[in-house]
C-alpha cells in the first residue's frame, strides 16, 4: 500500500496543477483534520506570466511605447498649432503693414488733388469768371468767342496743379449753365445742354452742405463712353451760393499704380486689392476677381482693422481715414500651408527620431529592470516537487533578498520563500499523516472480530436458557445481539429516530431485567415524527445517565419517558425521569458548557452529556437547543429543540422523511 501510495504521488506531481493539489487536496481529503494551504486554478492560469516572462516584457515595453508615441504625437499637434497660429500672426503682421502703406499712399494722392481743387476754386480770376459767366445766358458762346479767357483760365489752372502724371487725367470747372473749361488729357466739344443733364446727377451736392465730393467708380462728365474714373469735386461759391464746380479726374488704373508703388513686389505671393466705395460695391484693383463674393456684403460695421481667415484666404481689411472707404487684401494660404507642410515634415522625422531612440532604451530598461524577475522564474522552474527538500530548492531559498533592486521584486521573493517554507512543512505533515492513518487501518485489521461469531455464541446461550426454562436470558441476549448490529453495523453519523427508539428499547428491556422490575419506560412520539434524521446513540446515553445518577436516592418506581413533537418552527424531543433531578449548580454549569460550544468538535466532550451536547452542536449547527431543567414530578428533564433559520429549509443533519 505504501509503494502505491508513492506511484500514485510521483504521477499526480507530473503537472503544474497536480503538484499543489496533491499536496493541498488529494493527501488531505478531511477537511476537518488538518489546516492546509488553499490552491486553486487562478493561481496557475496567472502563472505563464511568470513561466513566460518574455510576454509580460513585450506588453510591459508596448505599453511604455504607446506613452511615449502619445507624447510625442500630443507634442507635435501642440507644436504644429502653436507653429501654424504664429506663422499667421506673421503673415497678418507683414501684410497689415503692407495694406495700411498701400491705404495711406491712396489717402496722400487723393488729400493731394484735394489741395490743388482748393487752390483752384479760390483763384481770384477763375472765380470772377466764371461768377460772370453765371449771369450770361449765352456762357458757352462767349467763352468760345473770347479764346483768351479759356487760355488763361488753362495758364491758372496748370500754373496751380502739381499732380502726379501717372494718374493725372483731367481737371475741369464747370458752371450751372453748363459752360466748362478744362485741361489736361482730351477736351471734347460738348453742347452746354448736354453737360448742363450731366450735371444734374449732382443736383443735390450744389445745394447740401458737404465742401467735397469723392467718387468711384465715377462717370466722365465729358465722355462718358470711357472707363470710370475716380472723381473730386468742390464747389465755388460766392455769398455761400454755389454757381460753379471744379473737378479733378484720377484715372481707372489709379488704385492699381499705387499698388504698383505702395507694395513690394513679390514672385511667390499672390496679393488680391479690393476697394468698398461709395456704391456700395467691393471693386477689384489687382489680382483675382473671382473672391469678391468671399468679402464681406455689408461692411458697414466692420472696425477699422479687420481680419479673417477663411478656408482658402486670408483677408486684411482697412478704412480709409481720408475718404471712409474699405480696402482688402486676400492672400491664398496655399504658400502658408506649403511652409506649414515643410516644418512639419521636418518635425515629424525628428519626432519619429526621437520616439525610435526612446523605444531602444524604454526596451533595454525594461529587460534590465526585468531580469531579478526572470531569475527567480528560472529558479522557481528548477523547482522539484516531488522532493522540495533538494538541492535546488536549497539554492533558491539562500537567494538573497538584497541581491534584487526593487522592493516590489524583494517582497515577492520573500514571499514565495515563504510560501515554499510553508510548502515544505504541509506536505511533510500530510505524508506523516497519510503513513499514520494507513498504519491505524492496518491495526484496525489485524485486531478485528468476526461479528457473527458473537451473535452466534449469544444466541446459543439464550436458547440454552429458555430449554432451562429461563425466558429472561433469551430476552437478554436477543436485546443485547440488537443492541450490538445497531452499534456496529453501518458509518453513519446519523440513523432514523424509529431505529433510536428500538435500540432504547432494547437497552431499557436489559435495565428492566436487571433491576427486577423496578425500572419502567414510555414513549410517546407521533408517527410521521419516525423518519426524522438524529445523531446515532442520542437517546440510550441519556437514558444511561439518569439510571447511573437519577435513581441512586430512589428505591422503586423508576420511569424514563421519551416524548416528541413538531413545532411551527422545527421539532422537540424531551427524555425525563423522576429522579433526583439536576441541582442547580450543574444546571448552570452544562447550560454555560452548551452557550461555548461552537460548530467544531471539542476536545472536552469525551463521556456523557458533555459527548451528546457536543454531537448535537457539531451536527446541526446554532438551531439547535439543549435545556437541563427540572421535570413536572422532580425529576430531570432534557429537552432537544430543533429550529430551522431559513425559509423552505431543512436543517442540513435532521430533515423529515414521509409525514
Amino acid at each position: 500500500m505504501l509503494r502505491q501510495f508513492c506511484k500514485r504521488v510521483h504521477a499526480t506531481f507530473q503537472t503544474p496543477y497536480g503538484r499543489f493539489r496533491l499536496i493541498a487536496r488529494r493527501l488531505c481529503p478531511s477537511r476537518n483534520r488538518f489546516a492546509i494551504i488553499k490552491t486553486n486554478r487562478s493561481l496557475w492560469k496567472g502563472a505563464p506570466s511568470l513561466r513566460k516572462p518574455s510576454g509580460f516584457h513585450r506588453r510591459l515595453f508596448l505599453l511604455y511605447s504607446a506613452l511615449l508615441l502619445a507624447v510625442v504625437v500630443s507634442s507635435f499637434l501642440v507644436f504644429y498649432l502653436h507653429a501654424s497660429r504664429q506663422q499667421e500672426k506673421i503673415y497678418a503682421n507683414s501684410f497689415e503693414r503692407e495694406l495700411s502703406a498701400y491705404v495711406g499712399r491712396v489717402d496722400n494722392a487723393i488729400a493731394n488733388a484735394d489741395r490743388q481743387l482748393v487752390q483752384i476754386k479760390s483763384h481770384p480770376g477763375i472765380a470772377s469768371l466764371f461768377l460772370r459767366l453765371s449771369l450770361d445766358e449765352n456762357a458757352s458762346a462767349s467763352i468760345k468767342n473770347n479764346p483768351e479767357w479759356v487760355a488763361t483760365t488753362r495758364d491758372a489752372i496748370d500754373g496751380i496743379h502739381g499732380l502726379d502724371p501717372q494718374v493725372f487725367q483731367r481737371v475741369t470747372v464747370i458752371g450751372r449753365s453748363g459752360a466748362y473749361i478744362g485741361t489736361g488729357f482730351n477736351n471734347p466739344d460738348v453742347p452746354p445742354e448736354t453737360m448742363r443733364k450731366r450735371i444734374d446727377a449732382l443736383q443735390s451736392f450744389w445745394f447740401d452742405d458737404s465742401f467735397r465730393l469723392v467718387r468711384y467708380p465715377a462717370e466722365d462728365l465729358l465722355e462718358p463712353q470711357r472707363p470710370p474714373v475716380v472723381s473730386l469735386i468742390r464747389k465755388i461759391t460766392y455769398s455761400g451760393l454755389a454757381h460753379s464746380i471744379v473737378e479733378i479726374q484720377l484715372s481707372g488704373e489709379f488704385f492699381a499704380k499705387m499698388a504698383a508703388v505702395a507694395l513690394p513686389a513679390s514672385n511667390t505671393v499672390d496679393r488680391s486689392l479690393y476697394v468698398y466705395s461709395t456704391d456700395n460695391r467691393w471693386h477689384a484693383i489687382q489680382g483675382d476677381s473671382s473672391s469678391l463674393d468671399s468679402l464681406p456684403q455689408q461692411p458697414s460695421d466692420l472696425p477699422d482693422l479687420y481680419f479673417a481667415k477663411k478656408r482658402h484666404t486670408l483677408q486684411f481689411i482697412q478704412r480709409s481715414s481720408n475718404t471712409g472707404w474699405l480696402y482688402a487684401m486676400t492672400l491664398p494660404t496655399s504658400p502658408l500651408n506649403a511652409s506649414l507642410r515643410d516644418l512639419s515634415v521636418t518635425v515629424l522625422a525628428l519626432g519619429m527620431l526621437v520616439c525610435a531612440i526612446g523605444m531602444s532604451l524604454i526596451y533595454l530598461l525594461t529587460r534590465r529592470t526585468l531580469l531579478p524577475l526572470h531569475r527567480l522564474r528560472k529558479a522557481m522552474a528548477q523547482i522539484d516537487p516531488v522532493s522540495l527538500e533538494s538541492n535546488v530548492t536549497d539554492s533558491l531559498l539562500r537567494l538573497r533578498p538584497d541581491q534584487f533592486q526593487f522592493d516590489e521584486i524583494r517582497d515577492l521573493h520573500a514571499s514565495f520563500q515563504d510560501m515554499l517554507q510553508r510548502l515544505q512543512q504541509s506536505q511533510r505533515e500530510t505524508t506523516n499523516a497519510k503513513e499514520a492513518e494507513l498504519r491505524a487501518r492496518l491495526l484496525a485489521l489485524q485486531k478485528q472480530v468476526d461479528p457473527h461469531f458473537l451473535y452466534n455464541t449469544l444466541s446459543i446461550i439464550g436458547m440454552l436458557g429458555y430449554e432451562q426454562g429461563d425466558e429472561h436470558i433469551l430476552d437478554l441476549c436477543r436485546s443485547l445481539i440488537n443492541m450490538f448490529k445497531y452499534v456496529s453495523y453501518g458509518d453513519s453519523y446519523t440513523a432514523n429516530l424509529a431505529d433510536e427508539l428500538d435500540h432504547l428499547r432494547d437497552y431499557m428491556r436489559i435495565m428492566s431485567i436487571r433491576y427486577d422490575g423496578k425500572l419502567t419506560f414510555d414513549v410517546d412520539v407521533p408517527d410521521d415524527m419516525l423518519g426524522l434524521q438524529v445523531p446515532k446513540l442520542l437517546l440510550q446515553p441519556l437514558a444511561e445517565n439518569a439510571i447511573k445518577h437519577g435513581f441512586t436516592e430512589r428505591q422503586e418506581c423508576w420511569k424514563i419517558t421519551v416524548r416528541g413533537e413538531w413545532m411551527a418552527t422545527g421539532w422537540r424531543i424531551e427524555v425525563e425521569d423522576n429522579g433526583r433531578g439536576f441541582g442547580a449548580d450543574i444546571q448552570e454549569r452544562l447550560a454555560g458548557y452548551w452557550e461555548a460550544l461552537d460548530t467544531n468538535l471539542s476536545a472536552e466532550a469525551n463521556r456523557g452529556l458533555m459527548n451528546t451536547m457536543t454531537r448535537l452542536k457539531y451536527l446541526f449547527g446554532p438551531g439547535m437547543r439543549f435545556d437541563c431543567t427540572a421535570g413536572p414530578a422532580g425529576g430531570a428533564l432534557l429537552r432537544m429543540s430543533m429550529t430551522v433559520e431559513s425559509k423552505g429549509e431543512e436543517p442540513h443533519v435532521a430533515y423529515r422523511i414521509g409525514g
